[in-house]
């Protein structure tokens, strides 16, 4: 049992450093496309291009927004993880519920900003973004945080009979 514990630790350790790393990526990504935003008039391309880069800059921010969120998150959990005896806490459900709260919204948000943005700038060309990926994993997280909550009641009874 103990060695089955260490090794999870240990992996979630190893996924805390690969969480910090893509909320680098994202939070990057994010800071990067709003200077890109703000200041997309400033360049020296036709309007067309124009429309094309400010429409990048804001599909690249809304998605880097979210997944920002997910990746901190993810970030917190593993790194409670790793330093605790158990994953069944009762802030790691509330953090799996959030989640699965932003991905279903990301699901419903990105694709209606992005066709949007499509109006808005003028983009002819094809752009299908479909938000139903992130839908499902949000309701798949929803799910997992459920299992967690029971799994945390469980051991809250097996802590309390010791």
């Amino acid at each position: 049992m103990e060695k089955s514990i260490k090794r999870v630790q240990k992996i979630c350790g190893a996924l805390t450093v690969v969480m910090k790393i893509c909320s680098f990526i994202m939070a990057t990504a994010f800071i990067l496309s709003v200077p890109c935003m703000i200041l997309g008039h400033t360049f020296q391309v036709s309007a067309e291009q124009l429309n094309a880069i400010l429409f990048n800059s804001c599909s690249v921010c809304i998605q880097s927004f979210f997944l920002l969120i997910v990746f901190i998150l993810a970030h917190k959990i593993f790194k409670d993880i790793s330093r605790e005896y158990t994953p069944f806490l009762p802030h790691n459900v509330k953090r799996i519920k959030t989640i699965s709260l932003v991905m279903i919204v990301e699901g419903i948000v990105s694709p209606a900003a992005i066709f949007a943005l499509r109006k808005l700038f003028s983009i002819e060309a094809y752009c299908a973004v479909n938000g139903t990926g992130y839908i499902f994993l949000g309701i798949l997280f929803y799910c997992f945080a459920v299992i967690f909550e029971y799994a945390c009641l469980l051991q809250k009874q097996s802590d309390e009979t010791m």
